[in-house]
């Protein structure tokens, strides 16, 4: 029995389905895997709550370079970072079978850039938008979203969206014939479902697939350099420094008013630390004791508090066995305030 199709959720909905490294890990295996599925005919990216996606998650900031990196060696840092969705948009590309894009809800930055220009198909649920930050972040349009957009809906529409973040309704993308079609909010995954099922009733799967093929051979080596050429644009933006000096300014903005967060690590000469995240009105969020302290720790936990604006310093044991008051005092706080919350 053929498979309709292999529908692949960005299923975050907790984050508004935000990337991160290992959702697009994620997404890099399953395209692979789908291409090679013989019984599947559509493969459907779509998303899990209200949003479809809210773009690069950014809570625990921009990783950057060593401070004493040189300009080359910087550009050489975003690139391999840049790797992973470098694959992942490789392998859409030459993605073999009919790609749905179904846009369950709002799509901003990577969310409305990434992925339309590639789809086969796209469908929208009612009253979604799409939204892309790119100029206001510092950034570009990425992955060769410039030259797609420009292509399907006219250069001047596109510098509209990409350059000035114009905020567009899908009815509107609908009219410049970016969207196929749209569908109520109410059950859309069920009718994005039902309307695959009809098109496979009537038409021939094997000769839907080989359509695509015909139309996108011819655009394989434009779409890849352009590809390309927008990461090695983007690396450019890094180097200069604009993208992480706008992502601090947007987060201090976003901060404004919110509960104040931190995270500690209290850690041991031998190794061993008690390490945590705590927030003003909530008190303890999260504790380890006694666990190997690594910088893959540390990053866990800037990247779990909130708002990250103050770490505590590491004290080795002899200090605290020197000052055991110090030690105390700070682990009875944070326990003080975790069991006050609980009650």
């Amino acid at each position: 029995m053929t498979s309709i199709f292999d529908p692949q959720q960005l299923n975050r909905p907790e984050s508004l389905n935000a990337w991160n490294e290992i959702l697009l890990m994620d997404m890099v295996a399953a395209f692979r895997d789908l291409d090679e599925h013989p019984d599947t005919v559509f493969t459907v990216l779509t998303g899990e709550g209200r949003f479809f996606s809210a773009g690069a998650d950014i809570k625990g900031g921009i990783e950057t370079p060593p401070p004493e990196s040189t300009a080359a060696q910087t550009k050489l840092f975003y690139m391999r970072k840049f790797s992973r969705e470098m694959e992942l948009f490789r392998s859409m590309i030459d993605h073999r079978k009919v790609f749905v894009l179904a846009l369950n809800g709002p799509a901003v930055g990577g969310g409305a850039a990434w992925f339309e220009g590639i789809a086969d198909i796209v469908v929208a649920a009612k009253g979604a938008y799409m939204q892309v930050p790119f100029s206001s972040l510092g950034l570009v349009p990425e992955f060769g979203a410039a030259p797609t957009f420009a292509r399907n809906i006219g250069a001047r529409r596109a510098n509209d969206f990409l350059m000035f973040g114009r905020k567009c309704s899908v009815e509107e993308m609908e009219s410049w014939g970016l969207i196929n079609r749209i569908f109520p909010a109410e059950g859309f995954h069920e009718r994005v479902r039902g309307f695959l099922k009809e098109q496979l009733a009537v038409n021939d799967g094997k000769s839907m697939m080989e359509t695509k093929r015909l139309q996108n051979a011819p655009l394989r080596g434009e779409r890849i350099l352009a590809m390309f050429d927008a990461a090695h644009a983007l690396a450019e933006r890094f180097v200069d420094g604009a993208p992480v000096e706008r992502f601090r300014k947007k987060t201090e903005q976003l901060s404004k008013g919110q509960p104040m967060c931190f995270c500690f690590v209290l850690r041991s000469d031998v190794g061993y630390s008690e390490c945590g995240a705590w927030r003003e009105d909530k008190g303890l969020l999260v504790e380890l004791i006694n666990r190997p302290f690594t910088s893959e720790t540390a990053s866990y936990y800037r990247i779990m508090s909130p708002i990250c604006i103050w770490t505590i310093n590491t004290y080795p044991s002899k200090a605290c066995k020197s000052n055991p008051r110090l030690w105390r005092t700070t682990h009875s706080r944070w326990h003080e305030r975790s069991a006050a919350d609980r009650q």
